[in-house]
């Protein structure tokens, strides 16, 4: 004899049949993953940027081991001193001033004309000064402009006016414009991407020698 199903508003029905579930007032909903799902996709970012990283890193250290040239060593040599004997010769004035004002009678006004006026000409060719370094050879361009400036520091000691010393000033900046622009681009050309922070730690190098060394020449 088949039992009935009692008790639960089914009266009636065998208990080997299958009965649908009562779903009134309960949440049949699937579980919601989606923090899970961010959480996966974040791991696998941070897994995939570590191994970018590390290849990267590894990379870098076989660059960095590798030797550098002699010829590159020369050139930073070469630089180092050229921004040395620019920064000596732009500060010479400013070291010999009390002497110079003294020995010439110059105003304190005209002394700041001396002293300022180099800076007028060496901002205003140095857009020319780059695209000569960009256009010509920039091995020409920078001997150029080193024989220019080295003529007007020494045409500097032996003038006697005011008139003549703003002309050599004017000239030393037009020169020296032209440093810069060169050391740029012959580190672009010649110096590998991942030597040049050294390349330029030896510029940084010669800019801070070049004032250090300036007063003690002067004086002599």
């Amino acid at each position: 004899m088949t039992g009935l199903a009692v008790g639960d508003g089914q009266e009636g029905k065998p208990l080997g049949q299958s009965r649908m579930p009562m779903t009134s007032g309960i949440d049949m909903r699937l579980p919601d993953t989606k923090g899970v799902t961010d959480l996966s996709i974040f791991l696998l970012v941070i897994f995939i940027g570590a191994e970018e990283n590390a290849r990267i890193v590894r990379g870098g250290l076989m660059r960095f081991q590798e030797r550098l040239s002699p010829p590159l060593w020369r050139l930073f040599a070469l630089l180092m001193l050229s921004v040395a004997i620019n920064h000596i010769d732009r500060g010479a004035l400013s070291t010999a001033a009390p002497l110079l004002k003294d020995e010439l009678g110059l105003t304190t006004s005209q002394l700041g004309i001396l002293l300022s006026s180099f800076f007028c000409t060496y901002a205003a060719f140095m857009v020319i000064s780059g695209w000569l370094a960009d256009h010509l050879n920039v091995n020409w361009v920078l001997a150029t402009g080193f024989f220019v400036w080295c003529a007007a520091t020494v045409a500097t000691g032996f003038v006697h006016s005011f008139a003549a010393l703003l002309a050599a000033r004017l000239v030393l900046g037009m020169g020296e414009s032209v440093s810069y622009p060169s050391y740029c681009t012959l580190l672009a050309r010649h110096v590998p991407e991942c030597r040049r922070g050294f390349a330029n730690a030896a510029l940084a190098i010669g800019l801070g020698i070049g004032p250090q060394w300036e007063p003690s020449r002067v004086a002599s």
